[in-house]
């Protein structure tokens, strides 16, 4: 890998990630998609954890999928300060390491642009 575009991806990618979605309009639409989530959650394409003060009461566990451990670098002290279990899980969006039926809820939120296969 080239090195400035690990550089940009692991340090500059998730500064520039939160600065722009975290727009009123997007902050809107996130609480209001997110207000149905229950029981245990995956999130593919977790980021930076911006998704995280939306989340209702209802949930019981949450499983952070992400492949760019500079956005989890990020989100760390967000998980920390959140009162529901979060599992960090490297991986791609294609190659989920979970059984069918894992989960109550997915959430998939600004993500599907950076998924090479969305079908899969």
């Amino acid at each position: 890998m080239n090195p400035l575009r690990g550089w940009y991806e692991r340090s500059l990618f998730p500064w520039l990630h939160d600065r722009f979605v975290s727009l009123p309009v997007l902050e809107r639409l996130r609480a209001e998609g997110l207000v149905a989530a229950r029981g245990r959650l995956v999130e593919i394409g977790f980021g930076t954890g911006l998704n995280l003060p939306h989340y209702p009461a209802a949930m019981t566990s949450l499983a952070a999928v992400e492949i760019n451990s500079g956005m989890l670098r990020r989100a760390a002290p967000r998980i920390k300060a959140f009162p529901v279990p979060v599992e960090v899980v490297a991986a791609a969006a294609e190659q989920l390491p979970f059984q069918d039926g894992a989960f109550d809820t997915a959430v998939s939120f600004l993500t599907l642009c950076s998924v090479a296969d969305p079908g899969r």
